[in-house]
């Protein structure tokens, strides 16, 4: 695990299942722009839940913490791991059981 990887490397499409997390270099130096999106199915067709969330960021080694504007507003972790990234959030992404978290890998 680099403790420090460069911008690029986190720059990128990262996947898990059908949810996406798009990053991008920012135009404000040493920060990173996101942009998430995220769906929740349940049991039956009308039951779906959305989540999304953008906004800029500036990691702190293989780490990013961004919260998103607002009381009671999306927060996501985000760790670099070699060619993976894990991500938490703070339930606040979304609809009922829309999350930001896990395993995401880059998608192609």
């Amino acid at each position: 695990m680099d403790a420090a990887p460069p911008l690029d490397a986190w720059v990128g499409t990262w996947a898990n299942g059908d949810d996406h997390i798009r990053i991008q270099t920012s135009q404000a130096p040493g920060k990173l722009e996101l942009q998430g999106e995220a769906v929740w199915h349940g049991r039956t067709k009308d039951a779906v839940h959305t989540g999304d969330f953008s906004g800029a960021a500036a990691p702190v080694g293989s780490h990013l913490h961004f919260v998103e504007a607002g009381a009671d507003s999306c927060t996501i972790d985000l760790t670099l791991i070699g060619k993976y990234l894990v991500a938490n959030d703070n339930n606040l992404c979304g609809g009922e059981n829309v999350r930001f978290w896990g395993i995401w890998k880059r998608a192609r």
